[in-house]
């Protein structure tokens, strides 16, 4: 895949994003963990899914992991951070760490694609 390919995808994520960002969803659906004082609402795990493909843009975009992790924080205290200017939306740190939980899981989830990948390239003659 070309790295302008890979650019252009990219720059439509970020642009998903931050409509996300903008648009009012109804998911105040909530996850019953009665047994613990934990209230769990759905969009928590929307918030880690639509983050855990930011290490695989860093690795299709050839970033060193250390700093593509860095960006993905501030890209991602940035989105919620921007809820605090709107009127109509709410700033939630639980969100926040949400963002980061699904970045943090993306490159454990990448690196694990390429541990794989190396073990079986080693295997081969």
């Amino acid at each position: 895949m070309k790295l302008s390919h890979v650019r252009v995808a990219f720059v439509s994520y970020l642009l998903l994003h931050l409509l996300l960002a903008l648009v009012v969803f109804n998911l105040d659906d909530k996850i019953d963990v009665s047994n613990f004082d934990v209230e769990i609402r759905f969009d928590y795990f929307f918030h880690i899914i639509a983050f855990l493909p930011w290490a695989f843009w860093g690795y299709f975009l050839r970033y060193k992991p250390i700093m593509w992790l860095s960006i993905g924080t501030v890209f991602a205290f940035c989105m919620e951070g921007l809820h605090y200017f709107i009127p109509y939306r709410t700033y939630n740190v639980i969100d926040f760490f949400s963002n980061f939980l699904g970045i943090f899981l993306g490159f454990l989830i990448l690196h694990f694609f390429l541990f794989i990948k190396k073990r079986c390239q080693e295997k081969r003659p």
